[in-house]
């Protein structure tokens, strides 16, 4: 999922500069692009707690589990 948000932030840049570059409003200092990569990043940390949040309840049970199975 990250691959895909990150790919589609460099391809818009690569296919579209003036519509990433050209800025939020007109005399803006900022660019379109600086949302769209402040998107990113926080798209980056919410999959990272989805991430931490299923490997520590579903995994860590899985894991539990095995080990109990394997004990004699």
């Amino acid at each position: 999922m990250m691959v895909a948000v990150y790919y589609s932030f460099i391809f818009a840049v690569a296919l579209f500069p003036q519509v990433v570059g050209a800025p939020l409003w007109d005399g803006a200092a900022v660019t379109v692009g600086f949302p769209l990569g402040v998107g990113v990043i926080l798209i980056a940390f919410a999959l990272t707690g989805i991430y931490v949040q299923r490997a520590n309840g579903h995994y860590d049970r899985l894991t539990r589990d095995i080990i109990e199975e394997a004990k004699p």
